[in-house]
C-alpha cells in the first residue's frame, strides 16, 4: 500500500521534507508521451487526520523552517483509500453504501486538494498547469450477488454483464462529480483501478478490457499498479490501461527486509518494463535514512535506464 509522489529526474533530486520512502520507476519514451502531463505525481490514500497544512506541503516544496519557496511539486495527484467503512476496497465485498461513501471520501480530498491549490495559488501564483486528478475505483467483487445501486435494479457480480454495468455506473459518478466540483485548480484525468492484480479466477482480464473501454467511451484515462508477481502484471496495455507502474513488492525484498537486491535484476526488470511501455518502482521504507538504502537507490537509478530512449523517475510515500 502506497502513500507516494513520483517525479521525472532532470539532472538531480528533489528533496522534500514529508518523504517517507522512495519508489523508482522507469518508463521508455512511447509511454512518456502516452502519459502526457504525468511527469511528476502523487499517490496519496486518505486519511482523517490530514490537515489542510499537509495538503498544501503534498503540493509545494517547503524549505526546513517550514515556508514555502514557491516550487510546484506535481503536475498529477492520484486520489484514493486504502479502507471504506473496515473494508478493503481491493479485496472486500463492499456493498451500495459502501461505495458510494468511497466516493465521497475520495472526492473530499479532492476538494481539500483543490482548496490547498487555491490557498497556494494566492501566495505564489499557479502551477504550470492544472493538476491532472485520478480517482480510485474499487475491486467489484463476484462474490456479491446483491449490489444495490442509485438508479440500478440490484445487480450480480458474478454476472459479467452486471458487473460492468456497476463499473460504468461508477465512472458516470467520477465524470459527473467532478464537473460539479467545478475545480480550480484540478482537472479530471480519469480513474485508478485500485486492485493490484487481474485474476482468471475472477474474470478480471475480460472485465478489465470492458472497464477501460467503457472509461475510455467517457473520455477517461486509467492508472493500474500491480504487483510484480501478479496475474497480467506485464499486461497493462492488452487489459486497456493509459498507465501501468509495476510495483516489486517482495519480489525485490532488500537487506533491509532481509532479501537482496542486485544490479542485473534490477537491469532486467528495467529492459522488460521498457520493451513493454510499461513502468516499474522501487521502495525504500527506512526514509532513505541508511547507507544499504541509499546504495539501493543509486543502484536503481542506474538499472532502470536502460537507453537513451528510457526517463528514469523517482518517487516518495508520505
Amino acid at each position: 500500500m502506497r502513500n507516494r509522489i513520483a517525479r521525472r529526474i532532470g539532472g538531480s533530486l528533489l528533496a522534500v521534507g514529508f518523504t517517507l520512502s522512495v519508489i523508482m520507476t522507469a518508463l521508455p519514451q512511447p509511454a512518456a508521451q502516452a502519459v502526457g502531463g504525468w511527469q511528476r505525481s502523487m499517490l496519496v490514500y486518505h486519511s482523517d487526520s490530514r490537515s489542510s497544512a499537509a495538503w498544501q506541503r503534498h503540493l509545494m516544496r517547503f524549505n526546513a523552517d517550514g515556508s514555502f519557496n514557491g516550487q510546484w511539486l506535481f503536475d498529477a495527484a492520484v486520489l484514493t483509500s486504502r479502507f471504506i467503512n473496515g473494508k478493503d476496497p481491493m479485496y472486500d465485498k463492499l456493498n451500495g453504501t459502501d461505495i458510494q461513501q468511497l466516493l465521497d471520501v475520495t472526492f473530499a480530498d479532492a476538494s481539500a486538494l483543490a482548496s490547498a491549490a487555491a490557498s497556494l495559488v494566492a501566495q505564489f501564483g499557479p502551477p504550470p498547469a492544472k493538476i491532472q486528478t485520478a480517482i480510485t475505483v474499487p475491486w467489484f467483487n463476484p462474490n456479491v450477488h446483491d449490489l444495490q445501486l442509485p438508479g440500478l435494479s440490484p445487480l450480480d457480480m458474478a454476472n459479467p454483464t452486471d458487473r460492468l454495468v456497476a463499473a460504468s455506473w461508477y465512472l458516470d459518478q467520477i465524470n459527473s462529480r467532478a464537473q460539479a466540483a467545478n475545480w480550480q485548480h484540478l482537472e479530471l484525468y480519469g480513474a485508478y483501478y485500485h486492485r493490484e492484480d487481474a485474476s482468471d479466477a475472477w474474470g478480471d482480464p475480460s472485465f478489465l478490457q470492458g472497464f477501460n473501454a467503457a472509461a475510455h467511451n467517457r473520455g477517461l484515462k486509467t492508472v493500474w499498479v500491480p504487483y510484480y508477481d501478479a496475474p497480467q502484471v506485464w499486461n497493462g496495455a492488452g487489459l486497456g490501461f493509459d498507465v501501468t507502474n509495476v510495483q516489486p513488492r517482495y519480489s525485490f525484498l532488500s537487506a533491509l527486509d532481509g532479501g537482496e537486491v542486485n544490479g542485473g535484476r534490477l537491469y532486467g526488470a528495467g529492459y522488460k518494463a521498457a520493451g513493454l511501455g510499461q513502468a516499474i518502482e522501487y521502495e525504500l521504507r527506512g526514509r532513505g535514512g541508511s547507507q544499504t538504502e541509499n546504495w539501493i537507490a543509486h543502484q536503481y537509478l542506474t538499472g532502470l535506464h536502460p537507453s537513451p530512449t528510457s526517463h528514469a523517475v523517482v518517487g516518495f510515500r508520505f
